[in-house]
């Protein structure tokens, strides 16, 4: 009996409780996103060679040895994970503007088109009475109240794209944040483990960065040789090591670009989406605002321009403007400047009748103006029905993404409750074997020789 056996039960004992307090440490973060569990990784210590006459043949064991606290991780899986954030976030920032879009400008079916109908039908009614001050009075209500409807729907198109520039700034702002706290995560690794230590719960944080990274702006992210997390943008580094760059935005309407360079940022994920939203999206849908506009002050300035007014005067436009944000009637139209007649006479009300037949006139690109507004209101559905099911999709995608992670690094509280009761059975008996020792010990060196 030797003191070698105290050590290769205090060697039990260490390893269970390491087994004990990790186990615990999982159920801790059982519910914390993102978190991998933990295993103490042992193995047998390295025996002792026994000399002959001494500790007889063979090799005398030394115990158990903690060799690592292993990290439950799959890097496909959590590239997965990041690929599929992206694109969810991408669709989900398409399918909000498109949303919007569709309810602010929703007026254009009940509110545009009605004032458009009104407009066409005043002009039919003031056909029957054309010298009726008040029937003159209704059509320059009418081409108000189309006017104004453009009007707020180009200035509501507007404050949504400067809602999306803000958006775009401050996810800028975080996406840089991100990156710093990658690169400064970099380093913390690094000199964690140059100490000889495992850094798994560091490894997690940074996981979760590069993840939300990733749906930021559809980053790429490669772990290097040394253990670095390399991140790329459309092969461009954000961050590199422990140096990180950062994103921001400039001009009117705000473009994506690196702070460094200044170039322009190839970015997908939310902030590719918004930085594309905030230029060519909503100007798509101003332009179309626009022409419409363009269409009805042309369509109906031609045609009053050759009517008279009750003073015989023709060549008068009805409205004037350069586009949905700034149409409205001519300053100098008045009651009796509205051209109803064909011929100068008064009581003539034939031109009118040509006025309110301009609903089924088509205009220069072969739509009549209703024609536009309800081409745009279907674009807006449309664009709206799929970014919402391609949205759809990828959240589906990106929880089968997570689920498969969890399979992987997901805590299971009744293995860990399994796993303590049988480490808790570890260190009893560890314990036990070095009580019993200590007793062989006791006796031999206390009993031993001992006379009465």
């Amino acid at each position: 009996m030797s003191f070698t056996g105290l050590h290769i039960g205090s060697s039990g004992l260490s390893a269970a409780q390491r087994a004990l307090e990790t186990a615990g440490h999982n159920v801790a973060n059982a519910q914390t996103k993102g978190y991998s569990r933990q295993r103490v990784e042992s193995s047998t210590a390295s025996p002792v060679n026994a000399h002959r006459g001494l500790l007889g043949p063979g090799a005398t064991g030394q115990g158990v040895a903690i060799d690592a606290v292993s990290r439950a991780h799959d890097s496909l899986v959590s590239a997965n994970v990041r690929d599929t954030a992206a694109q969810a976030e991408s669709w989900g920032t398409r399918a909000n503007f498109f949303g919007r879009a569709e309810q602010i400008l929703g007026p254009l079916d009940n509110g545009t088109s009605t004032a458009l109908s009104d407009f066409w039908n005043s002009w039919e009614a003031l056909s029957q009475s054309p010298e009726s001050a008040t029937g003159r009075a209704q059509v320059l209500d009418a081409g108000r109240r189309v006017a104004d409807s453009l009007n707020d729907a180009h200035s509501a198109v507007t404050t949504l794209r400067t809602d999306l520039g803000f958006s775009l700034a401050a996810k800028a702002t975080e996406a840089s944040d991100l990156a710093a706290e990658v690169a400064l995560l970099n380093g913390s690794i690094k000199e964690a483990r140059g100490a000889g230590n495992v850094p798994n719960d560091l490894l997690d944080r940074r996981d979760q960065a590069v993840t939300k990274l990733a749906g930021l702006t559809g980053a790429q992210t490669v772990i290097e040789s040394d253990g670095d997390a390399r991140v790329t943008i459309n092969n461009m580094p954000i961050v590199d090591g422990v140096g990180a760059d950062a994103l921001t935005v400039t001009g009117t309407p705000p473009v994506l670009v690196w702070e460094r360079t200044g170039d322009v940022v190839a970015a997908g994920g939310e902030l590719g989406a918004l930085a594309e939203l905030v230029t060519t999206g909503s100007q798509d849908i101003l332009d179309r605002l626009d022409a419409i506009a363009v269409e009805l002050r042309d369509v109906v300035n031609t045609a009053h321009q050759a009517g008279f007014g009750l003073d015989g005067v023709d060549g008068r436009p009805f409205f004037a403007g350069t586009g949905a944000d700034d149409i409205g009637r001519d300053a100098g139209l008045t009651n009796d400047t509205v051209a109803a007649s064909a011929s100068g006479a008064p009581a003539d009300g034939n031109h009118a009748i040509a006025m309110g037949g301009l609903r089924s006139t088509p205009g220069t690109g072969g739509e009549t103006v209703g024609e536009m507004i309800n081409a745009l209101q279907g674009f807006l559905g449309l664009e709206s029905a799929h970014a919402t099911s391609q949205r759809d999709l990828a959240e589906l995608v990106v929880n089968d993404a997570w689920a498969s992670l969890a399979e992987v690094s997901g805590v299971s509280i009744d293995e860990e409750l399994t796993d303590m009761l049988r480490f808790q059975r570890a260190y009893d008996a560890s314990a036990r074997v070095i009580t019993v020792i200590d007793q062989l010990l006791d006796r031999l060196i206390n009993g031993t020789g001992a006379t009465r």
